[in-house]
Formats: C-alpha cells, structure tokens, sequence
C-alpha cells in the first residue's frame, strides 16, 4: 500500500497543504440537526486546494528534544533498536499575506522499517518563521488533557510568500533513509450529525 503511495504523488517528498478554512455549507446526512450544525463547517480543516504547498528541506534524527515547557528523551530500551526522534522541517509556498494555521494532530510521517510499513504521528510543532535556519522553539502535545496545538502564522509571517515550520515525529528508526509527510483531510465535506442538546441545556 505505502509502495504505491511512495510511487505517486509523494515520490518526491512534497505534500500539499492548504489554509484553514471552513466547508461549504452541507446538507442533512445524520438528522435534523444537520442544517444548523453543519452551518459552522469542518474545524481547522486545512484546505489542499488552494494551490499551497510544502517540501521536506531537512530532516534531523536525535535522541532528546528541547521544548519550551519540556525534554523529551528517547527511552534507553529503544536505544538498541536505533529509533529516534525525527525533526522535520517544511518549507511552505502560499499567497502573500495569507494566514495559515497547520494543526500537529493532522500530521503523520510514513516510512519503512525493514519490509513493513509504519506510520508515527507528529508530537511536537514549531512556530512559523521566515528563515530556515532560524531558532524555533518546540511545543509539545501535552501528557495531560487536551490541548490543540498547532502553527499560525502571525504579523511578521502572514504576509510572506515562504515560510518555514518544524515538526517532531517519534521512533523512526536511525536507517529508514527515507519518509513523507502526510496531512489528515475530511472523508468527506459533510458531516455526519446527531441530535445534541443546544448550549446551556
């Protein structure tokens, strides 16, 4: 299954990213509530139509990772199976003065580990920035309770047509030698709803 992804559209590393933004307005699918829940459109749906997109410039293998809150180091048991944490920066190309926002949870890094395919899921994101070897500190997913993190661009990064973000990926073995980067997308525009009770009820 990755072999023939690996052979398509992602062959040269390169994933299409897109603004955030909300669905066109939706039809029932799961009840009457549909009309007026749909109304809102899909949270932080990153839009891959847009003509945005982003390319793997580095990639960086360690064992520890400095975040702003925290370190994160690889467990000495999975020293022996040379896995460790994976840096990615990515360059993204978008319309000048367009904000983005990239969520950590819609990304994942696909590889191959000997002869099966394994897939591990972004743990950490920088902040955007303008220069690709500038400083960007890490935040990582909480250990408690949720939180949305995520990237956007701000008053410095909004109104450039390039710019850079990191992503943290764990346990990717030390001789992969090569990974993509996917990014999550809606299975369909229209959501499947349900009778819930209004706010304050």
């Amino acid at each position: 299954m990755f072999r023939s992804l690996a052979s398509a559209a992602v062959a040269s590393a390169l994933v299409a990213i897109g603004l955030v933004a909300g669905c066109a307005p939706v039809s029932r699918e799961g009840g009457d509530a549909a009309g007026t829940v749909g109304r809102m459109g899909c949270p932080a749906f990153v839009d891959i139509q847009n003509g945005i997109a982003a390319e793997i410039v580095s990639v960086r293998l360690s064992d520890e990772i400095q975040g702003m809150d925290r370190k994160l180091v690889m467990p000495p048991l999975r020293h022996q199976e040379r896995l460790k944490f994976c840096t990615v920066t990515l360059r993204i190309t978008k319309p000048a003065g367009r904000r983005l926002t990239l969520a950590a949870a819609d990304l994942t890094a696909h590889f191959w580990r000997r002869d099966e395919p394994q897939v591990t899921s972004c743990l950490g994101l920088s902040p955007f920035s303008i220069e690709k070897d500038s400083f960007r500190p890490m935040q990582f997913m909480p250990t408690e309770g949720f939180l949305f993190i995520r990237a956007s661009t701000g008053a410095s990064t909004t109104p450039a047509a390039e710019v850079f973000v990191d992503a943290v990926f764990p346990f990717v073995p030390a001789d992969a030698g090569q990974l993509w980067i996917c990014l999550g997308q809606p299975i369909g525009k229209q959501p499947y709803v349900w009778a819930a009770p209004q706010p304050g009820t």
